[in-house]
């Protein structure tokens, strides 16, 4: 690493080139990793400098450290690449979180009725730097408001970021059935989201539907899963999982009073005309709306194998009809 000072980033690059016995060439730069403490002061000069450079490539994926400066997630030991850069790259490439250009996040920026966000990475506590230890893992997502950072998405509300936003592409349910005294995780093959605002005596009400197919693709419950009625009660727990992280976002997107999913710009493809009049306004408005969200979570099949093949037959639970 090496790394320098400097009244703004191209005074910082000039002295940096001082020490470098190479030219830096910034267009083969794979991520963009922001320290917190940066992130909170904001990053309007940052983004600046990175429009104005052609060098800078807009598809560069922009991370936020959590917790930590850049360096200290610049300096970890990799364990499958050369070089931390390149892991983090491949880490966002998985899309089990957010995964955000520099060209996303500058067109949220500059848009009205949304909030640009970006995943926040971090290196892993307790460990060490020997030699094929994982260092580096995903941390939920950052959210900034007038280009500074206000506060993360957990992983959790991050998934329920991720299904209001039309980005959940592929990922796994698991969700608790009493009824079973266990588990079961579905592969999501596809996912699709459909929003429509409401305007009800002054009151902003977003109804929101989710729908998704997928896979079982493990259950250690004691329900047949070759069961109709038993596949009823898995669609019914995945359901009620995929809710709760939606929920979940939906309420801390609203305690930042940062409106993470695009709602206003919903509202603004539906009647222009009522979002001029409301958008000055909007960060109150989004803070009392109301969210009314109905998800359908198809299984659409059960697996190789119908009931556990570890249990006895009359361990298997079959629901009465």
């Amino acid at each position: 690493l090496v790394s320098e000072s400097g009244r703004n980033i191209k005074d910082m690059i000039q002295r940096l080139q001082e020490k470098v016995p190479r030219e830096l060439y910034f267009s083969h730069r794979a991520v963009f990793i922001v320290g917190e403490r940066e992130a909170q002061i904001g990053i309007s000069d940052i983004l600046d400098q990175f429009a104005r450079d052609p060098e800078n490539r807009m598809r560069n994926l922009i991370l936020v450290a959590k917790g930590e400066k850049a360096a200290d997630v610049l300096a970890v030991s990799t364990v499958l690449e050369k070089i931390p850069g390149q892991e983090i790259k491949q880490i966002e490439k998985q899309e089990t979180g957010t995964m955000i250009t520099m060209l996303d996040f500058m067109m949220a920026s500059s848009s009205e009725g949304m909030v640009p966000v970006a995943p926040a990475i971090r290196t892993v506590e307790g460990g060490t730097n020997k030699q094929g230890q994982q260092k580096l893992m995903l941390a939920g997502t950052a959210v900034f408001k007038d280009l500074k950072l206000v506060g993360y998405l957990n992983n959790q509300e991050t998934r329920g970021f991720l299904w209001m936003t039309g980005k959940m592409h592929k990922g796994f349910i698991t969700a608790y059935i009493p009824e079973g005294r266990g588990s079961v995780t579905l592969s999501l093959t596809s996912a699709k989201r459909d929003v429509k605002p409401i305007f009800d005596k002054g009151h902003i009400v977003f109804e929101v539907k989710l729908e998704g197919k997928g896979q079982i693709e493990e259950n250690d419950t004691n329900l047949n899963l070759s069961d109709p009625k038993s596949m009823m009660i898995v669609k019914k727990a995945l359901d009620r999982q995929v809710f709760k992280y939606v929920l979940r976002s939906f309420k801390m997107a609203q305690v930042y009073d940062a409106d993470v999913f695009g709602f206003g710009l919903e509202i603004d493809r539906h009647s222009p005309k009522r979002w001029d009049k409301i958008k000055d306004k909007w960060d109150t408005l989004f803070r009392e709306a109301v969210l009314h969200l109905r998800v359908d979570i198809k299984p659409l099949r059960p697996g190789i194998i119908g009931p556990p093949l570890q249990m006895k037959e009359d361990e298997v639970k079959k629901p009465s009809s």
